[in-house]
């Protein structure tokens, strides 16, 4: 019984008497007070212009792996529960499912289902919807989804049309996140189309969002679905444009001469670029403090310089993060002393920060095995300021006795480098999805799904227990061991800081919600027209 009481209470496991999934959405303050704007003002507006300066890559709602494509994904389709973002003390709340329960092993979930939900095209949501998607993630153990969330995933299956059993070959600390972050998808539908279903455009979920086209690297455009189950929201809005605007300055024109509601920039918008919103004063310029962060990423294959531990100690000790901060981020950006920010469970102030010391680095590259080759740091051309970081990181390394260039690749390409584990480092950013570090561990270190091919049996069992452990204070110990490891092993990524985001959103535009995490949601998104300035 006490092992019982130990799992509902770390798992933060919300029965039926929590907040019914209809309450609508708020949105955040600059400050990230939460505040709870009026729906419908004294003048309508029917169409809503997002801005994003990500294309979305691919459709696949169980295989996306950017915001951009959560965005859509989560407007059109629907988890069984949703969250606040907020890690192991996030508010789970109903959404295709009413309620929930695990038995005292902490692996089996029963969810029991929302009745007379229907999809968009009138097929009616019942445990077959849940079954068909948990079950494409155990067939198919490359999609991001299963990567990121489910490593644990053992079974699903149908108690009856209403009542669904999900279990985990072992307790799983991130359960609840997991399920919050996979939407359900028509079992009639993608049984009878396969893979058409998201390659042809077929789209249709259970959401308040139709999906009605996508245009690759210009627009993904939704409508109101009149149908939706949850009748307390009931937008003005009918129509939602996403437009792919990566350069930035062009957004920012386009956005304050009212072709755009919102403009939303991964990463955020480049500080020296904020003065163009200068009195323009239906705009508000929202900033906040986030989690998401930058990295360098090592193959440690044999053939690559970063199996020797003192190249990428030299790495570590060749880069002036401060000063990548100070300038290319021109202060949206902090030192981070591991892959624990201070905003997370488990950081620890006793981890040392990192140290700038390019003579250290010379020496360690010296007494390496490094042979002088050409290496090359890679990066995506939808990371906010890739390049210019590259240009500068290439230069102090080159600096102490590397041979490094630089190479920019359209995100999808460079997504299929590192799947393909083509590369020796790149630069990259990452988010822990829903405020907690189980993502990481699962994603980028046990499923090595970017191909690092690091071997330590110590990180791997870390890592294990990180994703596993119900017991809070003890899970915290596990990430700074963790932590320190990687910081001692500069491997297999080494962290170089994270960032302070501003994003751009009218007054007016009410419910799109922006998480610390970075992610975003446009699901009980509306427009306000009384909250104008």
């Amino acid at each position: 019984m006490i092992a019982l009481v130990l799992i509902l209470a770390s798992m933060i496991c919300l029965l039926p008497s929590c907040a019914p999934a209809s309450e609508p959405k708020s949105s955040q303050s600059a400050g990230g007070d939460v505040e709870t704007p009026g729906q419908g003002g004294t003048e309508t507006k029917k169409v809503l212009n997002i801005g994003l300066n990500s294309n979305i890559v691919g459709l696949d709602p169980l295989n996306v792996n950017s915001n951009s494509s959560r965005a859509y994904v989560y407007a059109v389709f629907e988890p069984l529960i949703e969250y606040d973002h907020q890690g192991l003390t996030s508010n789970f709340v109903p959404c295709l499912a009413t309620e929930w329960s695990v038995d005292e092993t902490g692996c089996v979930w029963t969810f029991k289902l929302r009745e007379n939900v229907q999809f968009h095209n009138g097929e009616a949501f019942t445990s077959a919807d849940v079954v068909w998607t948990y079950q494409r993630m155990l067939d198919e153990k490359s999609l991001q989804l299963r990567s990121a969330f489910w490593s644990y995933l053992a079974s699903v299956k149908a108690i009856d049309d209403f009542t669904v059993e999900i279990a985990t070959s072992e307790p799983y600390a991130a359960a609840l996140i997991s399920v919050a972050m996979t939407p359900i998808l028509p079992d009639e539908a993608c049984t009878q189309y396969g893979e058409d279903f998201w390659n042809n455009q077929m789209l249709y979920g259970t959401g308040p969002w139709k999906f009605e086209e996508w245009v690759d690297g210009a627009y993904l455009h939704m409508v109101k679905n009149t149908e939706y189950w949850n009748k307390e929201y009931n937008p003005n809005v009918e129509e939602i444009y996403f437009r792919f605007l990566t350069e930035v300055s062009t957004a920012i024109a386009a956005h304050i001469s009212g072709d755009l509601d919102a403009y939303i920039v991964n990463g955020g918008i480049d500080r020296e670029l904020l003065s163009m919103y200068d009195g323009y004063k239906n705009i508000e310029l929202i900033t906040k403090e986030t989690q998401n962060v930058i990295y360098l990423g090592f193959n440690h294959s044999d053939d690559s310089a970063f199996a020797d531990k003192k190249v990428r100690q030299a790495v570590d000790y060749a880069i002036d993060r401060e000063l990548i901060c100070g300038t290319i981020y021109n202060g949206d950006a902090k030192v981070s002393s591991s892959i624990i920010l201070p905003s997370m469970p488990g950081y620890d102030e006793s981890i040392p920060a990192y140290e700038y010391d390019p003579d250290k680095a010379a020496q360690l590259l010296k007494e390496s095995t490094y042979d002088g080759h050409a290496i090359t740091l890679y990066t995506s051309n939808s990371l906010s300021k890739g390049k210019d970081q590259c240009l500068a990181i290439a230069e102090m390394l080159n600096n102490v006795g590397f041979n490094v260039n630089v190479e920019v690749m359209e995100s999808a390409a460079f997504t299929e480098l590192r799947r393909s584990a083509n590369y020796e480092f790149f630069l990259m950013n990452d988010q822990p999805m829903g405020g907690d570090l189980a993502k990481y561990f699962s994603m980028k270190i046990l499923t090595d799904a970017h191909k690092h091919e690091y071997k330590n049996d110590e990180l791997m069992d870390l890592s294990a227990k990180i994703l596993t452990e119900l017991d809070v204070p003890t899970r915290q110990k596990y990430l700074v061991e963790a932590a320190k490891l990687m910081r001692a092993e500069a491997a297999p990524h080494t962290i170089l800081y994270y960032l302070v985001q501003t994003q751009a959103v009218n007054y007016g535009v009410v419910n799109l919600e922006m998480y610390y995490d970075t992610c975003y949601s446009v699901k009980y998104v509306d427009y306000d027209a009384s909250l104008e300035k």
